[in-house]
């Protein structure tokens, strides 16, 4: 019988490269499980929760008929449970084609995860969210899409903890599954921030201008524009970047498009260091006109000697500090899947 899912012991992941600036050499390796997600990093969460999570999970034939046991095996025909009756235990199997639902405990929390997501507290949804999949994650290929569509949080939550290795990993095993257009938005985009933070430029490059090519030009977010010109930037290819963020500029209405304030700053940066003062200035009226902030971004506060003449005021004539390092992803207030973005009660059938 043909497995649905991926059996093997272990993969070793390596992700390498030389960066294009600094020529550090990075090597991060992830350890794939036999259920084909990485190993987790995010830590216990309160025991429990955990048990409550592997709780017996129920079964809900289209004859209507429910059946609750210990999940024993899948496959792409077949679920089989382990139950004990009458003191021993039974092993039943019960083809796809009559199955209607499966059921899963640990709904609440499902809906605590949920609801720190939904706060921007990503890091401390991370272990929450290994630990619902972990007891899920055989499974998905027989759950609806609407119940699976919490996880794409799941590889952002890996990158708010500095692991892009993680994240990919997570993005890899996630993709087959959720297949919703707002799922698979999430996760190219987390894929392509991985890949930046991993300094893997030719790749991140690559699929940076992918991003570009297949957003509609009037799009909610210019992640994919921000990330070209940062490396445009890095390798002092001013003009390119310029270019690149003016797409998103020129083009943004009055809808908030996350990213754009990293644009601003590179556009306006990148003016000044080409000695295009009326492109300069003209950016600068703009971005304050448009209440839009400035960040202070690492890959500008590089070349603060050549910037040291640039100076921005904000609407009470006061000096923006434009130095200050902001790491260019840790600040999730910029990241367009913040605020309410589904109802939690519907993560887990009641």
């Amino acid at each position: 019988m043909k497995s649905f899912l991926p059996r093997f012991s272990f993969l070793l992941a390596s992700f390498a490269s030389v960066s294009a600036v600094d020529s550090s050499h990075y090597m991060d390796m992830v350890i794939i499980q036999e259920s084909g997600l990485p190993a987790p990093i995010g830590g216990p969460i309160d025991r429990s929760k955990h048990e409550e999570l592997r709780r017996p999970i129920t079964i809900w034939l289209e004859n209507n008929r429910e059946f609750q046991g210990t999940l024993a095996g899948v496959d792409d025909e077949r679920i089989s449970l382990r139950l004990i009756q009458d003191g021993g235990e039974v092993l039943l199997s019960f083809p796809v084609e009559e199955i209607k639902k499966v059921f899963f405990p640990g709904e609440r929390v499902a809906i605590e995860a949920a609801d720190m997501i939904d706060s921007g507290e990503y890091q401390a949804a991370l272990p929450y969210l290994e630990s619902i999949i972990g007891a899920r994650f055989r499974l998905f290929p027989f759950l609806p899409p609407e119940e699976k569509t919490l996880f794409r949080f799941l590889p952002l939550a890996a990158l708010s903890v500095d692991n892009p290795a993680q994240a990919i990993a997570y993005v890899r095993a996630l993709r087959p599954f959720l297949s919703l257009e707002g799922d698979q938005d999430t996760l190219r985009d987390v894929e392509l921030r991985a890949y930046y933070e991993l300094r893997l430029m030719d790749e991140a490059s690559k699929r940076a201008q992918d991003w570009i090519e297949e957003t509609e030009r009037y799009g909610e977010s210019a992640l994919g524009q921000f990330i070209l010109a940062s490396i445009q930037f890095e390798k002092e290819e001013f003009e390119e970047a310029l270019f690149t963020v003016l797409q998103p500029i020129v083009f943004s209405g009055e809808i908030p498009v996350s990213f754009l304030s990293h644009c601003y700053s590179i556009a306006i940066a990148s003016s000044e260091l080409i000695g295009d003062v009326k492109q300069r200035d003209e950016l600068i009226a703009e971005m304050i006109r448009r209440g839009i902030e400035w960040k202070p971004l690492e890959i500008i506060t590089a070349h603060r000697s050549n910037l040291a003449n640039l100076v921005i005021l904000d609407a009470y004539g006061t000096p923006i500090d434009l130095f200050a390092v902001e790491d260019e992803f840790r600040s999730m207030k910029d990241n367009p899947e913040n605020g309410s973005y589904l109802d939690p009660s519907g993560l887990v059938p009641l």
